[in-house]
C-alpha cells in the first residue's frame, strides 16, 4: 500500500476542531455581565434590609406591646408573695409564678390556666399547662408556666387553677 496521493483528507478534523473552539470561546458581552451584576446587588441589598429591619424588631418589640395588669388569682390554692411574672415578646406570652396549696388536703394533677381580657373584661384568649408537680401537698409550693400565643388587644390577664380535665379549684 501505499501513501494517500491527497493531505485535505487528514487535515480536516483539525479544521473542525479549531472552528468550534472559536465558536465556544465567545467573549461575553459587556451588557450581560453589568445586568447580572446589578441583579445580584439588588438582591443583596434587599437580604440586607430585610435583616437590618428583622433585628431591630426582634429588639425593640419590647417597647410596643403594652404590660399586662394583674386582674385576678382564683381557687383553693395561693399564690405566694412573689406575683407572676410576664414577658411579652415576639407574639407569645409567658407568665410564670408559684402556687402554693392553701388548702387541708392534697390536689392531684393541676392544671394553671391563663385567661387574656381586653379592657371590658371579655376574655380573648386562654391557655393552661401542668403544674411542675403531680401532687401538691397542703402548704406546699410548685411552680408553673403558661406560654401562648399573644393577643394584641388583651390589657389584663387573669390566673386559676383547675384540675386535669377537671372543673376549677373553689
Amino acid at each position: 500500500m501505499g501513501y494517500p496521493l491527497r493531505w485535505d483528507v487528514l487535515a480536516i478534523p483539525p479544521v473542525i476542531e479549531e472552528q468550534a473552539e472559536k465558536s465556544v470561546a465567545r467573549p461575553t458581552p459587556r451588557r450581560g455581565y453589568f445586568v447580572r451584576l446589578a441583579a445580584l446587588t439588588l438582591l443583596g441589598s434587599a437580604l440586607f434590609m430585610a435583616s437590618v429591619v428583622g433585628i431591630s424588631r426582634l429588639f425593640l418589640n419590647d417597647g410596643l406591646a403594652p404590660s399586662l395588669r394583674l386582674e385576678s388569682i382564683s381557687g383553693g390554692a395561693t399564690v405566694p408573695s412573689a406575683a407572676p411574672k410576664v414577658i411579652r415578646k415576639l407574639g407569645f406570652v409567658a407568665v410564670t409564678g408559684r402556687l402554693a396549696n392553701g388548702t387541708s388536703r392534697p390536689l392531684d394533677r393541676l392544671e394553671a390556666v391563663v385567661d387574656l381580657m381586653d379592657r371590658d373584661g371579655r376574655i380573648v384568649r386562654s391557655g393552661s399547662a401542668l403544674v411542675e408537680r403531680d401532687r401538691v401537698a397542703p402548704g406546699q409550693e410548685t411552680a408553673f408556666q403558661v406560654d401562648m400565643p399573644d393577643e394584641p388587644r388583651a390589657a389584663a390577664y387573669r390566673i386559676r387553677y383547675k384540675t386535669l380535665l377537671g372543673p376549677d379549684l373553689k
